[in-house]
């Protein structure tokens, strides 16, 4: 039941021991430990086993769980040949593969990231919500097999597995219409996982793509901006000034430039300032010149002066923190904006959102849309004379492909430019 673990030494220089319960009654019932997490020992229905006098009950519950637990354990790559191996074995050991990464071998991967993958390849295996992923259970009570949402693809043979299986998946999940893409990835990365072992002998998903959901870029509206820089903190009034005046990235760019990388530049006898990023910084892998707004527009000067003042307080690091003081990452910066779009609406009842032209659907505004908010806003010349998407493609760090496929259709009935200040 129990196992003594080496703490330190004690006062006379002994080491200390403490005893590592397995299976233990604590609070309102009875856990067994999986690692640093404490599991709920249910009985034969699925119920937490909670009366202080169950403790038989509770060994047999443990001695069950262990059995469970054993039998989804990750397999070891010798256990596993090519053509006998299931879905489920493949995904078993993605797992463990990642859960070492979290822990620091090998590429890094957070462990939020690591919750998310395992809810995914769950329901693919099972067929089950994400919801029911940590329950241990000899067997599913008939309250949770009212919530299957397909029959599950873990059972399948490798050899068996198409892209077909994949679109079946997707297909059963209906909320997922808009993040399809998301979701395959994460089934992509297990399959290449098994392939690189050498357990999957041909990639069946190497020829299987979803299509992109049917989505308008969102442009903010001044009036909206204005909403915005009102009601936001210090820290993310000025990544939202940054990245709709500079066209910045918010991670890999507005979040990471620090002092280093900022130039002192002269334009046609003007001085401003410019950021450069090396190509191992840059999405496209090529220098990366990040330019101030026109230089006749007020609000050049305006970010002129947030750069300059960053630059006195920050001495080493990213020079734009996030509200704690440390660096954005993508779930804080989706968090802030998130909780901006709700004061402003409580505040003052508005309620920020556009309308998708194609779907007919109200589209709420992500942190993103205020680098599409520079492309149109430059296109049209909102703040100076307007440019060519060839040109907006090199001021934003695009090839002029992607800037066609992007903002074309949107931007059609704004060729020769719009009066400034009327978008």
């Amino acid at each position: 039941m129990s196992t003594a673990v080496k703490m330190g030494k004690g006062k006379k220089g002994a080491p200390k021991e403490r005893i590592k319960q397995e299976w233990f009654r604590s609070g309102r019932g009875w856990y067994a430990t999986d690692g640093h997490t404490n599991v709920p020992l249910r009985d034969e229905t699925g119920r937490h086993i909670k009366d202080p006098g169950a403790r038989a009950e509770a060994r047999r519950a443990y001695v069950e769980w262990e059995k469970t637990r054993a039998t989804v354990q990750a397999p070891k790559v010798g256990d596993v040949r090519p053509g006998t191996a299931t879905m489920q074995d493949v995904v078993a050991m993605y797992h463990a593969d990642c859960q070492r990464r979290v822990e620091g071998v090998g590429k890094p991967l957070e462990r939020n990231s690591l919750k998310f993958y395992m809810d995914t390849l769950f329901n693919f295996c099972t067929g089950y919500p994400a919801s029911l992923r940590k329950k241990p259970r000899r067997r599913w009570t008939d309250e949770e097999k009212a919530k299957k949402i397909h029959a599950g693809f873990g059972h399948m043979p490798v050899s068996e597995f198409k892209g077909l299986h994949a679109e079946q998946w997707l297909n059963a999940n209906p909320g997922w219409r808009k993040a399809r893409k998301r979701y395959l990835k994460h089934l992509r990365a297990a399959v290449n996982y098994g392939v690189r072992l050498g357990i999957i002998e041909n990639n069946p998903l190497e020829k299987y793509t979803v299509a992109a959901p049917d989505k308008k870029n969102v442009y903010i509206s001044p009036e909206h901006e204005q909403l915005m820089y009102r009601h936001a903190s210090p820290a993310l009034r000025i990544a939202l000034k940054l990245c709709i005046r500079m066209g910045m990235r918010p991670i890999c760019e507005m979040a990471t430039v620090t002092a280093k990388h900022l130039e002192h530049v002269e334009h046609q006898g003007v001085k401003t300032i410019q950021f450069v990023l090396p190509p191992h910084m840059s999405k496209n892998r090529k220098v990366r010149r990040i330019a101030v707004l026109p230089y006749d527009h007020p609000d050049h000067d305006e970010v002129r002066q947030i750069i300059t003042e960053r630059l006195g307080r920050v001495k080493s690091g990213p020079l734009f923190l996030s509200p704690r003081g440390v660096p954005w990452s993508k779930q804080t910066m989706r968090q802030q904006f998130a909780r901006l779009l709700d004061r402003i609406e409580r505040k003052e009842g508005v309620r920020i959102r556009y309308v998708n032209e194609k779907t007919g659907e109200e589209v709420s505004p992500v942190f993103y849309d205020t680098r599409h908010t520079y492309a149109k806003r430059m296109y049209s010349g909102y703040w100076s004379r307007s440019v060519s998407l060839d040109t907006l493609a090199s001021m934003m760090g695009n090839s002029p492909k992607t800037c066609y496929d992007y903002y074309a259709k949107d931007f059609e009935n704004l060729t020769g430019g719009l009066p400034l200040g009327s978008l």
